[in-house]
């Protein structure tokens, strides 16, 4: 498997998980989509590097989109 894929996916799995652990109300699903900047339908996209992400940035972004609470 391509390491940025296993990369991603270790850190999905850890926020994924804190997520269930932390928030009743949710069950994000996660799936990759591929997109383009300049063809993204939102001016919110920002572009990142890799090493940049980390489990806790997943983690407050599932809270923030899928959370009653929120």
């Amino acid at each position: 498997m391509n390491k940025a894929i296993t990369s991603i996916y270790e850190l999905v799995t850890q926020a994924h998980a804190k997520v269930q652990q932390d928030f009743s109300d949710i069950d994000p699903v996660v799936s990759y989509q591929f997109c383009l900047k300049d063809k993204d339908p939102y001016d919110e996209f920002v572009s990142i590097a890799l090493k940049q992400v980390s489990a806790q940035q997943l983690y407050d972004w599932m809270v923030l989109n899928f959370s009653k609470q929120h």
